[in-house]
């Protein structure tokens, strides 16, 4: 990244920081406003949540240290009281309560997990609470199974660009060539890194077997090289994407099969 971008980026971040601190606005949403407030195209690339958390925190430490752990904690208690009223649905808190940058501003973010959707209902009304049911895009809270424990994972473009390189190393008799990334990756790593991305828990389910499908892409290095695309910069775009709520193809992976049949 050149130093002007980073500067950009920078000050993306210090913009957003503020409107979380002072407006409690979601990291999604405060980069939007951030990029409309400077002038910028809205297709300049957002700082990913790590920068923006960092901003964050050097905002409240300058502007408001002492009256934020105040609150802090207030929030804290209060999220406290309906985890014990809702324990029957697991509950998980997450957002800013949970990372220590709630302000007044802030709302608290508790995670359920239920196999009757309307059960959580029932219990607020039981409380007397007045709720208004909606819809949240991004982030369903459904358990991750961790039984098929480790994948391969490589970014569609270099997929792309080995399969068409593929037809320069062609041989006879046809051999067989691994397309894909040559890292071993946890799935129980790769839930809770998002899960840190989004600043939101993740449950995770089942153990690790003590097999799993996967690749041996060292012919493929060989001949190509490793991927242009590393896995944590893939990772990072992923976020980006689903953070700003862009479509979606609907094509799950299946990582999760273990019968080979996708």
């Amino acid at each position: 990244m050149d130093a002007s971008r980073d500067d950009i980026t920078h000050e993306i971040a210090a913009v957003a920081a503020r409107l979380v601190v002072e407006e409690g606005l979601e990291y999604a949403a405060a980069k939007r406003r951030a990029v409309k407030q400077l002038g910028l195209p809205p297709r300049t690339p957002l700082p990913d949540n790590a920068v923006l958390e960092a901003a964050v925190r050097e905002d409240i430490a300058v502007f408001c240290p002492d009256t934020q752990a105040a609150e802090l904690q207030a929030l804290r208690e209060l999220a406290l009281i309906w985890m014990d009223r809702l324990k029957d649905f697991r509950p998980h808190v997450g957002g800013s309560v949970w990372h220590g940058l709630a302000t007044r501003h802030s709302d608290i973010y508790l995670q359920l997990f239920c196999d009757d959707p309307k059960a959580p209902e029932w219990a607020l009304l039981d409380h007397r609470v007045d709720y208004h049911p909606g819809t949240v895009n991004g982030w369903r809270g459904e358990p991750v199974d961790v039984t098929m424990g480790h994948v391969n994972v490589i970014w569609q473009g270099d997929a792309n660009a080995q399969a068409l390189r593929c037809l320069a190393a062609a041989t006879v008799p046809t051999s067989p060539l691994n397309v894909s990334g040559p890292e071993t990756t946890s799935i129980r790593w790769l839930a809770q890194e998002f899960a840190r991305r989004f600043g939101k828990p993740v449950e995770i389910t089942g153990e690790e077997a003590p097999t799993a499908w996967l690749m041996n892409t060292g012919e493929a290095e060989r001949l190509f090289g490793y991927p242009r695309i590393a896995l944590k910069q893939m990772m990072g775009w992923v976020a980006e994407w689903v953070a700003h709520e862009q479509r979606m193809l609907g094509k799950p992976t299946k990582f999760e099969k273990r019968d080979g049949k996708y």
